[in-house]
């Protein structure tokens, strides 16, 4: 019992810390609706709870590996959003051990890459991406593919984590195509006692390395005189540590059916198999008239994405991100946002998991002008600038940390009774 009240007051003490630039932006206005930033259950919470019940083991034990994707479009791309709150959970304990995560090297897809890894490469590669409808290819887990085809084509990634520094790694994941039309991929490193493995079923070459790795080069080598390409589709560093990992999952333009049209997608998550999804789909889905937008269908693509997500993991719970507040066409307000935020109201209580209202806390219809004009959101009024991101993360997180203390709460309380 003391242990626990021990980390209960722990806890508190982390939540409670101090003001932050966050802090001081949200004193500047009078237009955010903070009453409304937390995690809203319309039923049972209990994948949630199941969630933060494996959180204690990784925290107070050591035990377990969770890992954590945000799913979304040009919101998760960028980065900003995502490493934000990446960093959040990262500090969420003392000592809590943090892995990179799955990432796509977007650079080698002609798009914009997020700045917490770098990404270089010689020869001409293209991108597709699954939320562009006419793009073929065939897609995994992160919604894109970057194809050369030369073979004097070469890349080198490496992956950082904001001040904390480089995220080493032991074993690599390269997902990429491996049927015989394929260039061979030759990992270039110091270490000359790597392993190697194959997974034709997900599509994948795993290398283990002797000893922690922060960088990895390839070229490639031809199987034969025909017509060769490479494909890749995604990238995993990890180490093999228990604690913490968050993968970013977003390309431009995702909508709920971009993700369904994934092939590859379920068996590589079975590799990596989800215990929370914040989801962040839906801006793209919304984003034309009324009459074009259909909650039903929408509703129907998210049912289809869960169930392929629960059938990887039945435990798996869900964070539903409402669409922020947004124009159409740069034009006028958006007023599909209030259609799709009952469809994702209704997602939460179905799968007994939370509803994080940002459209609300953001200050409602047509808000986005007022974000815009505080300078937290550029002219296009779907998108938002360094500052807006870095804000709405310190918000989810904090509602996250609010759920999860007074679950600490509830569960010290049930102990001493």
């Amino acid at each position: 019992m003391k242990k626990l009240l021990l980390i209960g007051l722990l806890l508190n003490a982390i939540f409670s810390s101090g003001q932050n630039e966050q802090e001081e932006m949200i004193a500047e206005v009078d237009f955010l609706q903070l009453d409304s930033n937390q995690l809203r259950f319309f039923g049972d919470s209990s994948a949630m709870m199941k969630f933060y019940q494996k959180l204690d083991t990784a925290i107070y034990s050591g035990e377990g590996k969770l890992n954590i994707y945000q799913m979304g479009g040009s919101h998760v791309q960028a980065g900003v959003l995502s490493n934000a709150i990446r960093e959040h959970f990262y500090t969420l304990f003392p000592g809590l051990y943090a892995e990179r995560g799955f990432l796509f090297p977007m650079r080698l897809a002609q798009s914009n890459n997020p700045r917490n890894f770098s990404v270089n490469y010689k020869g001409i590669w293209e991108g597709a991406r699954a939320s562009v409808p006419w793009h073929e290819g065939r897609w995994g887990l992160s919604a894109a593919i970057a194809t050369t085809k030369e073979v004097n084509s070469q890349f080198e990634i490496t992956a950082y984590s904001g001040d904390t520094g480089v995220f080493s790694f032991t074993t690599l994941r390269l997902f990429h195509l491996m049927d015989s039309s394929q260039f061979f991929p030759v990992l270039e490193s110091l270490d000359t006692n790597v392993t190697i493995t194959y997974d034709s079923i997900a599509n994948l070459t795993e290398y283990h390395f002797s000893f922690p790795q922060t960088t990895a080069g390839f070229h490639f080598e031809k199987k034969h005189n025909s017509q060769n390409q490479f494909v890749l589709q995604g990238i995993q560093f990890i180490s093999h540590e228990s604690g913490l990992v968050y993968h970013a999952i977003g390309v431009n333009g995702a909508s709920v059916p971009s993700f369904l049209r994934c092939e590859d997608l379920p068996s590589q998550m079975t590799l990596i198999p989800p215990d929370l999804v914040i989801f962040g789909i839906g801006i793209n889905d919304a984003y034309k008239s009324e009459k074009q937008f259909i909650p039903e269908e929408y509703e129907a693509n998210y049912d289809s994405l869960i169930a392929i997500i629960h059938s990887i993991n039945p435990d798996c719970a869900f964070i539903f991100m409402s669409n922020n507040d947004s124009y159409y066409k740069r034009q006028y307000p958006n007023p599909n946002v209030y259609r799709a935020r009952e469809v994702q109201k209704r997602l939460a209580k179905k799968y007994n998991s939370a509803f994080w209202d940002l459209f609300a806390i953001m200050g409602g219809f047509n808000s986005i002008a007022k974000w815009e004009k505080m300078n937290w959101a550029p002219s296009d009024k779907i998108h938002f600038k360094r500052k807006g991101y870095e804000l709405q993360a310190y918000l989810l997180f904090k509602a996250i940390k609010k759920s999860y203390l007074e679950y600490q709460k509830a569960n010290y309380r049930a102990t001493i009774h």
